[in-house]
């Protein structure tokens, strides 16, 4: 991160292949998915101590074989204002969670745009269970149905700090 903002960088594509669950934090994973995932595309925009202007974060979803990867693709501008949105289950506190200035809790105005999660938020417990039925092998009639999405953006330079943001489509019904 600080490498690319030495070399004067505005704008950071992140393709990402997150294995595993993404509503979860049982198993491997040490913390809330959603809320760790919040240290990077949205601290590429939100750290004072780098200039990124824009995070495009498109996120592989889906089970390759026995491998399943899910997330929700975000794409992320800093110094916007206005409506606040949030990775799934990231809407209030939970015990466990250890937010900070880069991994915050609640909406956020900072994403231009973010692609629903499988179904609405709702109790992290419900969600988790939702994340596990889709893992490839779980047997479940909802093994691999996840979202498959695309977002697009203009990414003007300078940014506009006023236009509209979060930008998204609510997660169909199962």
């Amino acid at each position: 991160m600080r490498c690319l903002d030495e070399q004067g960088a505005n704008l950071v594509i992140q393709d990402e292949a997150n294995p595993g669950a993404w509503a979860d934090h049982t198993g491997t994973a040490s913390a809330w998915q959603p809320l760790d995932w919040m240290g990077s595309g949205y601290r590429d925009v939100a750290d004072p101590s780098v200039h990124f202007t824009y995070n495009v974060t498109a996120f592989m979803v889906g089970n390759l074989a026995d491998l399943s990867f899910d997330g929700q693709s975000s794409i992320t501008q800093r110094g916007l204002r206005g409506a606040t949105c949030h990775y799934v289950g990231n809407g209030t506190l939970q015990p466990g969670d250890a937010p900070d200035a880069f991994h915050p809790i609640g909406g956020q105005s900072q994403f231009l745009a973010l692609a629903p999660w499988v179904t609405a938020d709702g109790p992290r417990a419900a969600l988790t269970a939702t994340a596990h039925r889709l893992l490839a092998g779980s047997g479940d009639p909802q093994e691999n149905r996840y979202l498959e999405t695309a977002l697009v953006a203009d990414l003007p330079f300078p940014a506009d700090a006023h236009r509209r943001n979060c930008v998204t489509r609510p997660a169909p019904a199962r």
